[in-house]
């Protein structure tokens, strides 16, 4: 996988606020997407060096921070992709940059119920993997990412 390629796609995706904001379930949130009430967080936030109650009280956290933050996120990522998908180190970059992707926004239980799509990718049938995407529910919630992780995986498909 090519780390930076996966980091700047999120990154992309998720924005960046230094203040937190309610995401679009209603929870806390800070930096890239990060849960502050997720299972965690304030030992997430201990190893960046925040402090997690003056977050909580409107703080503002700093880029380093919420650049370590965001590191911890995407190594628990990476690791959960390359669970998800046996030999996505071999894959093409693309593949693990849209898996990655996924992952972060929808966990890796929402990604795991993307059967078709995940048999797509294992098989290398990136077609099939994009057909299954354009077809959830998930396209319809986040247009532009389902967009954006559609167009890597066309990138893959060889001209007839």
């Amino acid at each position: 996988m090519n780390d930076t390629l996966n980091q700047n796609l999120i990154g992309c995706h998720e924005g960046l606020r230094l203040k937190r904001y309610q995401d679009t379930r209603g929870f806390w949130t800070i930096g890239r997407g990060f849960n502050l009430e997720g299972a965690g967080a304030r030992a997430v936030c201990a190893a960046a060096r925040v402090d997690y109650a003056a977050v909580m009280a409107g703080a503002a956290i700093t880029l380093d921070q919420a650049a370590a933050i965001f590191d911890s996120q995407y190594q628990a990522v990476a690791r959960e992709a390359r669970a998800a998908i046996p030999g996505i180190d071999g894959d093409p970059d693309n593949a693990g940059a849209v898996v990655c992707d996924m992952i972060f926004e929808l966990g890796l239980a929402g990604f795991l119920a993307f059967h078709h799509a995940i048999a797509g990718i294992l098989a290398r049938n990136w077609p099939a993997a994009i057909a299954a995407m354009q077809a959830s529910t998930w396209a319809h919630q986040v247009p532009s990412r389902e967009m954006n992780d559609v167009a890597l995986l066309e990138a893959l498909v060889s001209p007839a």
